[in-house]
């Protein structure tokens, strides 16, 4: 389901399944997120003259990102009930049967282990395990923009402090 990039396709999309079954997968656009990521060797050499342009640029790719880490979380929670209620349907339905057959005592662990076998099950955690680790990248890759944008920042406003009533020595004038 993810390829070598991640799942991100030559036109900055990801595909990502969606967290219940039968629906189709979502592609989220990644270009905004792209293009801040795209700008950090000008972010880290800006100043006040090139930093409102490259804060625009950045606060775009955040809030976009921001967005869409919703997104995944919304389908990442859908997924985590769908797996939810694949082990209890199967624990019900199917555990005591499958495991009366093998001659296997019937406990938690023996359930929980003979759930871990089944295809809806495995299926489920599939997807699920995706969306949460797109989830966990994507916000890392919201902290990174961060950093940036705020380092950057940082340096800026340093750049055009003036002091006030004290000269460079911090005597006073």
């Amino acid at each position: 389901m993810i390829d070598d990039n991640f799942g991100l396709s030559s036109d900055a999309a990801l595909t990502l399944p969606r967290g219940r079954k039968g629906l189709v997968p979502f592609r989220i656009d990644l270009t905004a997120v792209l293009a801040a990521e795209k700008r950090i060797p000008e972010m880290q050499r800006s100043n006040p003259m090139t930093f409102p342009e490259l804060a625009t640029v950045y606060n775009i790719g955040i809030c976009t990102l921001t967005k869409i880490i919703s997104i995944v979380q919304l389908e990442c929670k859908d997924a985590r009930r769908e797996l939810d209620e694949a082990r209890a349907i199967f624990r019900l339905d199917l555990a005591e049967g499958i495991l009366a057959s093998k001659k296997i005592k019937s406990s938690v662990d023996a359930r929980d282990d003979a759930s871990k076998l089944d295809p809806d099950v495995k299926s489920a955690q599939s997807k699920y395990d995706i969306l949460s680790t797109i989830d966990e990248y994507l916000q890392n890759k919201r902290s990174d923009l961060e950093r940036v944008y705020y380092g950057a920042k940082n340096l800026a406003d340093l750049h055009t402090k003036i002091p006030d009533g004290t000269n460079y020595a911090g005597r006073e004038k």
